[in-house]
């Protein structure tokens, strides 16, 4: 586990010019997002990781919380704060369909 600017993660940082062993960065045919070889170009293997980095977070996060959320009662209402894009929110509402989910995004703006 490293720390970037404070926060640690597992992730494993590549800078997109990083050559990969057995992943080419020649040749990126128009409008295809795979390279000759059929490999990834270096930014989808950067958006893979992150991508999976960020479900696996979703996993701890959900597995923390359904301690708790499985002792609500059936229509219990689960506020969810700083929902950003909502993936926490959504997969809460789809393992515990007997909650009701609502999700919040302020927009850092005092009323």
């Amino acid at each position: 586990e490293e720390d970037h600017l404070g926060i640690p993660h597992s992730a494993r940082l590549v800078h997109v010019a990083e050559q990969q062993p057995g992943h080419s960065t020649s040749a990126v045919t128009r409008g295809s997002a795979k390279l000759e070889d059929g490999q990834l170009a270096p930014w989808q293997m950067c958006m893979q990781m992150v991508l999976e980095e960020s479900q696996a977070q979703l996993d701890v996060a959900t597995s923390l919380l359904s301690s708790h959320l499985s002792k609500l009662p059936n229509g219990a209402l689960v506020l969810e704060v700083g929902s950003r894009c909502g993936d926490l929110a959504i997969t809460i509402a789809r393992r515990f369909p007997s909650l009701q989910v609502q999700p919040t995004e302020g927009t850092g703006r005092v009323s």
